[in-house]
């Protein structure tokens, strides 16, 4: 064996005096092989510092795990942080993760979804992706091997667990609380790309708005993130109101497209919130430190990612449309860009 060469199967079972059949069933803890043999092997294994690789000794075995994890943009905290909690399972477990970048386009997804059946995963976890895929997952299940979940995103076919929160309350209660503070020209910016989430999102914020009786359409602004990055995406839109008025108050449906908003305000000398209010959506670790701090809706991603790995690795739950939703406590955050009736 070569010097600093990581010691093999094989370098074990020649040391040991057995063949490498005999080393993978000691490992595996088999009662088939004799104390004496055994220790033989344990004593070899331990002057080898040998460590066994556990993607090969699962891929051997019928519990064999891979994870592939598809987000539409490696660049945006939020789905990271998602990955990060599946991650850190994987890590626990030794299983192997691979993440791949969808770009927001089905094409790309399916391409993805290709190169990951070529490495042998069979675990997939979709977050965040649009709604348009749902073939492309029907065509994955129908291999028995093969097992999906989602996170921030929902299943209508009723046999896929989803990891998600309360969308539209979070958003309703949200928007509740900048008309109870006073609001009453208030805006709301949402991205383009209008997956279920972001459906449920909007529909929550113009039911508080007919609610209190400001609802006007024009108020629902766009914002054009699959051209533009998500923060000019929020700067131009926030610009686009602008150019018609000044409102007292403006929600985004994410954290992104609010810190870009927030660019525009400053540069008109526009103060938040003595002037405008302002809510984003996820609670990205940024929205703490900009100057005013953004209030914004939290999204617990870690254990969203850590819960999502529970589900698509149980390899002997059955979902239907009355289990397969798993829905996680939201927190709405007030920081300092919110202005308080009382003030």
């Amino acid at each position: 064996m070569k010097e600093n060469k990581p010691a093999t199967i094989k370098d074990v079972a020649l040391l040991a005096g057995v063949a490498p059949s005999t080393v993978s069933l000691v490992l595996n803890s088999s009662d088939k092989v004799r104390k004496e043999t055994r220790d033989k092997v344990l004593d070899a294994v331990k002057k080898l510092n040998y460590v066994p690789n556990n993607f090969a000794v699962s891929l051997r075995q019928s519990h064999y795990i891979c994870l592939g994890v598809l987000v539409p943009d490696l660049y945006n905290s939020f789905y990271l942080e998602i990955v990060k909690g599946l991650r850190d399972r994987c890590n626990e477990t030794g299983y192997p993760i691979y993440v791949s970048e969808t770009k927001n386009s089905l094409a790309e997804e399916e391409r993805q979804i290709s190169y990951l059946r070529s490495i042998k995963v069979n675990c997939f976890v979709f977050i965040g992706t649009g709604d348009d895929d749902t073939q492309l997952v029907q065509n994955l299940l129908m291999n028995p091997n093969n097992h999906v979940a989602y996170a921030d995103k929902y299943d209508e076919t009723g046999t896929i667990p989803h990891v998600v929160i309360d969308n539209y309350r979070s958003a309703y209660d949200a928007m509740t609380c900048l008309i109870q503070n006073g609001c009453e020209n208030v805006y709301y910016v949402t991205q383009k790309v209008m997956s279920a989430p972001v459906q449920k999102r909007m529909d929550g914020v113009i039911d508080a708005m007919k609610q209190h009786g400001i609802y006007s359409e024009n108020k629902i602004v766009v914002a054009n993130d699959v051209l533009l990055g998500k923060l000019e995406a929020g700067y131009y839109a926030m610009t686009s109101i602008l150019s018609k008025e000044v409102p007292d108050g403006v929600m985004a449906s994410s954290d992104y497209l609010a810190i870009g908003m927030k660019r525009v305000l400053s540069e008109r000398g526009l103060r938040i919130p003595q002037d405008v209010s302002m809510i984003g959506f996820d609670n990205i670790d940024i929205s703490r430190y900009t100057v005013p701090s953004l209030s914004t809706v939290n999204q617990p991603r870690e254990q969203m990612g850590r819960l999502t790995f529970s589900l698509v690795t149980d390899r002997d739950a059955t979902y239907t449309a009355a289990n397969n939703r798993f829905v996680l406590q939201h927190d709405f955050i007030i920081r300092e860009s919110i202005r308080s009736q009382k003030g």
